[in-house]
């Protein structure tokens, strides 16, 4: 669960293609639906997005129990996240259960309305996250709800891996991949030694959802640091500046203030003055080795052609 919070936070993406349909498969998904008129499918992120009105719909497959997850929405834990919880309302889709959780959040000095939708059983759940500015919200809300209960299983697949727009070299390493959500890529080391998940050593690769103000770069790097979970804690070792795929950026190194022992490392590259890519790598034993291995891996980061 660790990680598929982290991995939830961590990016952020713009771009779109394609054009609205009756019914679309999400690739990186095994989930097809409906989008709301003039919505199209983002070509960065598991979704879709309407530029017009900075709206998008993002869908996550996580490995966690459904319960699990929706226990998690109360009142005072999306406080705590800045949000809050304007109510919930329980739905069947194709005979699974399923909740809309209703939120309102500020962000960018925009009011933003979130209708959450969230199925599945005791191993896997579905999360698709309607977001729209509140100003829109008699045009689009039920425009929204409608689309979200078109979600259902394809019967098509395209895999995380092949719908990202990047890619990594991972071979010869221990690590490999181990899932996709909206867009992130998140990698495993294989170690034996280490059954217990919060241990294991883990990349996650993404972009940005939609186009930020960086301003200074260097700057921009260390405050996304801070926006990492518990990231008030971690304290730069070294920042460098480096050059991957004709993209210019940051790497940091960093440790945890709170005496935990962790390998943290973020790159992050900016393809232009609103948009970027990510790559972390955290590690909670060979920390030494592993920072090694994350510089020599996000090295091989590229766009695809």
């Amino acid at each position: 669960m660790r990680y598929i919070v982290f991995l939830l936070m961590v990016c952020f993406v713009r771009r779109l293609h394609g054009q609205n349909a009756a019914d679309q498969v999400i690739p990186g998904t095994k989930i097809s639906m409906v989008p709301p008129d003039s919505f199209v499918l983002a070509q960065k992120f598991s979704g879709f997005q309407h530029d017009a009105t900075g709206s998008s719909i993002m869908v996550a497959e996580l490995p966690a129990p459904f319960k699990a997850l929706t226990d998690a929405f109360t009142k005072e834990a999306l406080q705590a996240k800045g949000m809050e919880l304007l109510g919930k309302e329980q739905i069947t889709l194709a005979s699974t259960p399923g909740l809309i959780f209703f939120v309102r959040q500020t962000a960018n000095n925009v009011v933003y309305l979130k209708q959450i939708l969230v199925f599945g059983d005791s191993t896997h759940t579905t999360m698709i996250n309607g977001i729209y500015p509140e100003k829109y919200k008699e045009t689009l809300e039920g425009k929204i709800k409608t689309s979200l209960r078109t979600a259902h299983p394809s019967g098509s697949f395209i895999s995380p891996e092949q719908a990202a727009p990047f890619e990594i070299d991972v071979k010869g390493t221990p690590f490999s991949f181990m899932n996709g959500i909206s867009g992130s890529l998140y990698y495993v080391a294989e170690d034996e030694t280490q059954t217990d998940d919060k241990q294991k050593a883990v990349i996650i690769v993404g972009s940005a959802f939609g186009e930020v103000v960086i301003g200074d770069k260097k700057q921009f790097v260390l405050d996304r640091l801070l926006k990492m979970p518990n990231g008030a804690s971690y304290k730069p070792d070294s920042i460098q500046e480096v050059r991957i795929d004709e993209m210019d950026g940051y790497e940091i190194t960093a440790h945890q203030e709170n005496g935990q022992k962790e390998a943290f490392y973020q790159l992050i590259l900016f393809d232009d003055a609103s948009s970027y890519y990510i790559f972390v790598g955290m590690a909670m034993y060979n920390q030494a080795q592993f920072l090694v291995l994350f510089k020599k891996i996000a090295r091989t980061f590229h766009l695809k052609k």
